[in-house]
């Protein structure tokens, strides 16, 4: 079908797959099909008649403006979307569209059906683009893509230490029981019994004492016998210090242990020994990423985000690396939807719902945003107030943080996109 107005805007909506890619053509608001619905081989040859397909397109002088829709999700757009960038230029407006909106279109378009097929996908993204529910699509560059690798590995890694963590304290508990205690939470569950006194009642596997136990004497029925002086001696030894009052604690806690015999608890033992070795070199190469963060910061656009107080280059990193190509978003609010905070609400009838994240974005780019309000509500003014302010309406510690971790992601897209460091005379 010819176009019948060099205004007409042209959709074409491209739904990606590992090895095989569907794309068709729609015009003008009534999205009237174009081009039938094409099914290529997504690699140069199926690019190429794309791409001829486009020239034809642009080269008929029928269109007033022709968009490039697509999901960004997976891997396998990359490629293409890039060349589409590198070769159509501002000729052809490529764009992305939240797989959160592609989905709520075309379950509309299905009348609430849970239907999926190409030629549906294609249908519900040529919506997506008639109704401007897309962005630009990125143009990657060494520099985001370094960063993308940097923060993949680094959630990775903090995600095994978390897990590994989990398991070091159930192995604890289970070959030392009453070594860790949360206090607080033992207080207020049992009222009625004596609060027992655990070895160590924050951060233990931070501890040296800790350490020195599980790397050199786990086995609980080793300690029984040995003498103050043996063990100030060994702890001595191990830690640089130890007094009277920490082998007293030692001493109660082997003491009023019911421990597994020596041979059962052995084997427990060696696995504590080994995991433990795990999770402390998880720890130093925790350390050199964030060490290399600060050099990846520091020579890239993301520097001014360290000039925004309590922004550390971890977390500045974390943030560029989870948002990609900040540039192409026009506001922070898209951002802010991209880690899946943005807002839903169900109101239907006479029930009204309260408004809750729609967590459709990665939970590590949420996580990232929450540290982010939670640090700068401590040391940016602004923020802080924030911060109070959320707490002054009602909102609990959580909330607030959220509320300031909102503030402090437009502050940095803010500064990110004009490249002007922190004013606190121009912070409100």
């Amino acid at each position: 079908m010819q176009p019948n107005s060099s205004t007409t805007q042209l959709y074409v909506p491209i739904d990606f797959g590992k090895n095989v890619n569907w794309y068709t053509a729609c015009a003008g608001q009534e999205l009237v099909r174009v081009w039938p619905e094409r099914k290529v081989h997504n690699h140069k040859q199926g690019y190429a008649q794309l791409a001829g397909d486009l020239s034809q397109a642009l080269a008929s002088g029928g269109y007033g403006a022709i968009q490039v829709g697509y999901e960004p999700t997976g891997i396998y757009h990359e490629a293409w979307i890039q060349a589409l960038l590198v070769d159509f230029g501002h000729q052809v407006a490529v764009r992305q569209i939240h797989p959160a909106t592609s989905h709520a279109k075309r379950q509309e378009l299905q009348h609430g059906r849970q239907r999926k097929s190409d030629a549906i996908d294609l249908e519900a993204l040529s919506f997506c683009l008639r109704d401007g529910l897309s962005t630009p699509a990125p143009q990657l560059t060494v520099e985001d893509l370094r960063f993308e690798v940097w923060v993949s590995a680094y959630e990775q890694l903090l995600e095994a230490q978390s897990r590994l963590k989990q398991r070091l304290a159930t192995q604890l508990d289970r070959l030392w029981p009453g070594m860790l205690v949360d206090v607080e939470k033992f207080a207020q569950a049992h009222p009625d019994l004596e609060v027992p006194e655990p070895l160590l009642h924050s951060r233990p596997l931070e501890r040296g004492l800790l350490h020195a136990i599980v790397i050199y004497r786990p086995n609980p029925q080793e300690w029984r016998g040995l003498s103050p002086q043996h063990i100030q001696a060994f702890v001595r030894q191990h830690t640089g210090r130890c007094g009277p009052k920490t082998v007293a604690k030692i001493q109660q806690m082997v003491g009023r242990g019911l421990y597994l015999a020596a041979d059962l608890a052995q084997p427990l033992a060696e696995r504590l020994q080994a995991d433990f070795h795990t999770y402390l070199e998880g720890q130093q190469r925790r350390t050199q990423m964030e060490q290399a963060a600060e050099d990846l910061v520091e020579h890239s656009q993301a520097a001014v985000l360290l000039t925004i107080p309590g922004i550390s280059a971890p977390l500045a990193a974390r943030y560029t690396g989870h948002a990609g190509a900040i540039g192409c978003f026009a506001t922070s609010g898209q951002v802010w939807a991209l880690a899946g905070y943005d807002p839903t609400l169900d109101d239907s009838g006479d029930h009204r719902g309260q408004p809750k994240i729609s967590r459709k974005g990665a939970p590590a780019f949420r996580n990232t945003l929450y540290l982010i309000g939670f640090h700068t509500a401590k040391r940016c003014p602004a923020i802080r107030r924030a911060y109070q302010k959320a707490l002054a309406h009602g909102k609990g510690a959580v909330g607030a943080v959220i509320h300031a971790a909102h503030k402090a992601n437009r502050m940095c897209f803010q500064l990110y996109t004009t490249q002007q460091p922190y004013d606190p005379r121009r912070a409100n």
